[in-house]
């Protein structure tokens, strides 16, 4: 008896050792936090969980905005029983697949112990999910969950640079550079990386393009509407512009820039930098 106790000890403090606080390695220092879903939860079949939804209820009631969190990674404790049992994390456009393994026998996956459960982990600190993206995670097969840890991190700082509706015209005219524009408002990004940016523009004729360049990489060029309706092109409230937007997964090494083609009107750019 004392044997097994002991045991069971054991394994559960090594149950406990394998599931460390996420951002543990000291690959940055982000503020993490982790949210725990599904206690003891049984699925026979598929069933598919709205990470997302879940957490923003959670950080709702603490009084926090969503909009402000990217998820980081995702580690399941889980077994199965019976058959191909697996978990696919799906983050925006991307899924990854695990398969669940096992329980050792039929009496270990009826036990409720630590010591019977796997640990699944899904690493996603080089590429977090972003807040605008579906966070799911769908479950296939005879499973038992003990639970599902969240973990995320506060998103990349958030800074507006004032372009003063300024007036561009032409074609092949430059472009506004971004670090540039930082560096004038006293903010050094070259130990930074590019997560995002949104323009807040409009064009004369609704002809206007607008191209992100990071470094040797060329993002899509987006069309630039005439001013929204009801509005003029010299109008300046910023209800008259539209919202043009680029996001960027990994380094950014070298020059940001915005590119434009046609006769435009910029309010503000928001840069989003981590």
């Amino acid at each position: 008896m004392i044997q097994n106790l002991l045991l069971v000890t054991i394994l559960s403090l090594s149950f406990s050792a394998m599931a460390k606080p996420w951002g543990a390695n000291g690959q940055n220092k982000k503020d993490f936090q982790t949210h725990t879903l599904l206690y003891n939860k049984n699925i026979n079949g598929t069933e598919v969980v709205r990470i997302h939804a879940l957490i923003n209820q959670q950080l709702q009631a603490q009084g926090q905005n969503p909009q402000d969190y990217q998820l980081e990674g995702v580690t399941l404790f889980a077994k199965s029983w019976g058959g191909n049992a697996s978990a696919t994390l799906i983050v925006g456009p991307d899924q990854n697949t695990q398969k669940i393994p096992r329980a050792k026998n039929f009496a270990f996956f009826l036990m409720n112990q630590p010591f019977t459960y796997n640990v699944l982990t899904w690493d996603l600190q080089n590429a977090p999910g972003q807040a605008s993206e579906i966070w799911q995670m769908r479950f296939s097969g005879n499973i038992v969950v003990d639970q599902m840890q969240v973990h995320i991190s506060v998103g990349g700082r958030l800074i507006t640079i004032p372009m003063g509706d300024q007036l561009f015209t032409g074609q092949n005219f430059g472009a506004v550079k971004l670090r540039q524009q930082l560096n004038q408002m006293g903010i050094n990004s070259l130990n930074l990386n590019l997560k995002s940016v949104k323009m807040l523009a409009k064009s004369r004729a609704g002809q206007a393009t607008a191209q992100l360049q990071i470094g040797q990489m060329s993002k899509p060029a987006k069309v630039i509407p005439v001013a929204q309706p009801g509005f003029s092109f010299q109008d300046n409230r910023p209800a008259s512009y539209n919202l043009i937007e680029w996001r960027h997964k990994g380094p950014s090494q070298g020059a940001w820039q915005v590119d434009l083609n046609g006769n435009v009107k910029i309010k503000s750019i928001i840069v989003e930098l981590e």
